[in-house]
């Protein structure tokens, strides 16, 4: 797993990690938690993960998989009560609490699924009931290369938890630092210019999508919501996943990028939206509201033009349409807030901003507070999810919404990626801008905020502009890809 984080404004990179290697991968389905060695290093965790099991969780080992089964629990009527009741996240407490204690923090990188929300909220099963992705997969990293490009400084870390692995483990660390001290940059060159979005396939086409909208403004009209953010999905032939990430980066440049190797299935983006942010030390928990969205300003030859560039951004921060699904979901974020942090360290920051990308521009806000003593970062996750801007408000009746009108789980989509450490912090990017790769298909799902005036035809066209950077970084990487092996051929 690789997880990016770089300044939104300077576009200057901050941190860097990289899990080289993992020895447990951590699989939540529903109130089934699994807790899967890879190796024999991640076999010795298993016994004291088995005692640091919670007495209410039934343990069960088979091999080298642990198996914690959740009870089901009534839901509470009380906020309070509901944040700290027992749930599959407790998972994650218990891992970092049995690793953790070194001066040195240890960190699970992973995913948040959208669709972890059902555990929380009343939600109505999809009309296809097949899951693919499961409700969070986490990796204990076993090689772990962590960059702090702020101080410019970079470790390199072997996780030992079986008695004579030492030796092994440091051989790998040698040779993983020589392989990364010799190492030259081996960016792949950004595609000629020119290069479009191939032959996709979309799972609704622009007048069924247009269709769905105005079904789900008659729920605006009669008072269930204020907004709701309806995807589609765009599917297309992906060989090689980590060359068409690579495109992304080079054609999108994005405050968070990622790329998961789950094994079934590769997960990459390049997202500008943070999910959930929180910082121990501070006890800042941060969210970074993004609505509100227009083209980036073209000629007819594809290149940006600055003056029609200004007219957009003068367009969008002037439309009375989109300054009020903004402030909505800024609201929304400060309610989220609000249910975790101390009363009165609410505030907003950056307030209707504009940041831009290589397809489209975007309103955003910045939203923090301060995490309540009695709360942890997992507590401020499991009261944001999932975050405003792919849902809608409120947030409830939004997502029980768009479950009967989506066909299927939104999986990985709208969810979250990052990293949580020992020490407490997290550090989320929203998945967004992404693809999700199974069986040689990327699908990139893409929404749009609908309101009570939105305009049909309108919102299916911002799905489209959304999902283009990805779809176009995975035909520049097709066509790379057969360049190449056409020379190979030749040669």
């Amino acid at each position: 797993m690789l997880f990016d984080c770089f300044d939104v404004d300077s576009k200057a990179p901050r941190r860097s990690v990289a899990i080289l290697s993992s020895c447990l991968r951590i699989e939540c389905w529903g109130r089934d938690v699994l807790l899967r060695a890879s190796n024999p290093n991640g076999r010795a965790l298993l016994a004291p993960l088995s005692e640091a099991c919670p007495a209410q969780v039934t343990c069960l080992r088979d091999g080298d998989t642990l198996h914690w089964r959740f009870p089901h629990e009534a839901p509470e009527a009380d906020e309070w009560r509901r944040l700290h009741a027992l749930s599959s996240l407790e998972a994650l407490r218990r891992v970092l609490e049995t690793l953790g204690g070194d001066e040195r923090p240890v960190l699970l990188g992973g995913l948040f699924s959208f669709d972890l929300a059902e555990q929380f909220e009343p939600l109505p099963a999809p009309a296809n009931p097949a899951r693919q992705c499961p409700d969070y997969l986490f990796l204990v990293p076993e090689l772990l290369l962590d960059i702090d490009h702020v101080a410019r400084q970079a470790s390199l870390q072997a996780f030992v938890h079986e008695p004579g692995r030492h030796q092994a483990l440091a051989a790998s660390l040698r040779r993983c630092a020589d392989e990364y001290h010799g190492a030259v940059d081996d960016a792949v060159e950004p595609a000629l210019a020119g290069v479009r979005a191939g032959n996709y396939q979309v799972d609704l086409d622009d007048a069924s999508f247009a269709r769905q909208v105005e079904r789900l403004q008659e729920h605006v009209r009669a008072g269930d919501v204020f907004q709701i953010v309806p995807s589609r999905s765009f599917s297309v032939p992906c060989a090689d996943p980590w060359r068409a990430y690579r495109q992304l980066c080079l054609r999108n440049p994005s405050p968070y990028r990622f790329f998961l190797d789950a094994g079934d299935f590769c997960l990459f983006g390049a997202s500008p939206e943070s999910a959930v942010k929180y910082d121990a030390a501070s006890r800042e928990v941060e969210l970074y509201p993004i609505a509100g969205t227009r083209p980036r300003g073209r000629d007819a030859e594809g290149a940006i033009d600055a003056e029609l560039d200004n007219r957009l951004e003068a367009e969008l921060r002037l439309d009375a349409k989109e300054i009020a699904e903004h402030m909505m979901l800024v609201d929304l974020a400060r309610n989220d807030l609000a249910r975790v942090c101390r009363r009165g360290t609410r505030r907003v920051r950056d307030m209707l901003k504009v940041d831009r990308y290589s397809h489209v521009m975007h309103l955003v806000s910045r939203v923090a507070g301060e995490l309540h003593d009695e709360l942890d970062a997992l507590h401020a996750y499991r009261a944001c999810l999932n975050m405003g801007t792919l849902v809608g408000a409120p947030k409830v009746r939004a997502m029980q919404l768009l479950r009967q009108f989506e066909d299927g789980y939104r999986g990985s989509y709208g969810g979250a990626i990052g990293i949580l450490d020992s020490a407490g912090n997290l550090d989320t990017s929203i998945v967004i801008r992404a693809a999700e790769v199974r069986d040689g298909i990327a699908r990139v799902r893409a929404g749009a905020g609908v309101v009570l005036d939105s305009e049909p035809r309108l919102e299916a066209e911002e799905t489209r502009n959304k999902a283009l950077a990805v779809l176009t970084a995975v035909a520049a990487a097709e066509r790379e890809r057969g360049e190449r092996d056409a020379h190979h051929a030749v040669g």
